[in-house]
């Protein structure tokens, strides 16, 4: 069985060649992948996803000047409430990316999966444990980001 994947993409990295993508990557397209809700991606991974790929303009381009460092930062964020809550942080990366470079975004999507087809299924499927760990984290993000709005 194939890994599901789901892959947050910059509008601004973003190109015609994710048409095509394999049938096990769902591409969401986002006008920054710093302003994407953190707690949204250990959302996805609750929902059954095996990965996470989030894929932004390569630093210093972001069309929004810092959201590739704010993204950078919540991914670190967020490997570290994964692995507290018992799972494997590889099954989030972030990936910088243009249109313009040599490395296709195929490329890039072809190494993530097999990393993630080397993990396996998540196993959050099989873990009623690790599930609540992950809802926890989520809450927990909530609540942390929400206090910092304010």
């Amino acid at each position: 069985m194939s890994s599901k994947i789901v892959c947050f993409m910059c509008n601004w990295a973003f190109c015609l060649e994710e048409m095509e993508v394999p049938k096990n990557v769902n591409i969401v397209r986002v006008m920054c992948i710093g302003r994407l809700d953190p707690t949204i991606v250990l959302d996805v991974l609750a929902k059954g996803f095996d990965g996470v790929l989030m894929v932004g303009c390569k630093p210093p381009d972001c069309h929004y000047v810092e959201g590739n460092l704010q993204a950078e930062r919540a991914v670190k964020l967020l490997k570290k409430l994964v692995a507290l809550a018992g799972l494997e942080p590889e099954r989030i990366k972030l990936e910088w990316y243009t249109p313009f470079e040599g490395t296709s975004f195929i490329q890039h999507l072809k190494e993530f999966s097999s990393t993630i087809n080397a993990l396996g299924e998540s196993p959050l499927k099989e873990s009623p444990e690790l599930m609540l760990n992950i809802l926890a984290a989520t809450l927990g993000l909530g609540f942390f980001l929400e206090g910092r709005k304010n």
